[in-house]
């Protein structure tokens, strides 16, 4: 399921995500951060939810977090990511909850909710993107 090939790009990117894609392709984990505040936001935005700045940058991010939900989809969305797989709600240690796919080391189990992983990017052929792991 993962490795080379073709991915889907988003033709949703905007503004306040090119940031985070443009670090992806260099292989970072970004998350924004206000200035005044400390308060992580993800996804991006123009100004921070908790105190109202607009002094906002993007950080490094752990990509350490822990399953906070899980779903496998069946339904085939895109050609180039044929179904069944499994997709998590992550809580990461900076705070804000982040949407993936999950990368099973054994086929044969389900993501844990609690369980700690750690967020990768896998480089595609066209695109890089953001994949949880099981922690090591």
């Amino acid at each position: 399921m993962f490795g080379t090939g073709n991915r889907p790009t988003s033709d949703r990117q905007n503004f306040y995500d090119l940031p985070f894609w443009d670090a992806c392709s260099q292989g970072q984990f970004l998350i924004q951060r206000c200035r005044s505040c400390g308060h992580a936001i993800f996804p991006g935005a123009p100004i921070c939810p908790e105190c109202w700045s607009w002094d906002l940058r993007w950080d490094p991010a752990s990509g350490d977090g822990l399953v906070y939900s899980w779903i496998r989809m069946h339904r085939k969305y895109f050609d180039e990511v044929p179904p069944p797989y499994t997709c998590v709600l992550v809580e990461l240690a900076e705070g804000p909850f982040f949407i993936t796919n999950y990368r099973l080391r054994d086929e044969g189990r389900d993501p844990i909710i609690g369980e700690p992983v750690s967020i990768r990017i896998v480089q595609f052929d066209n695109v890089s993107l953001p994949i949880a792991f099981p922690a090591d």
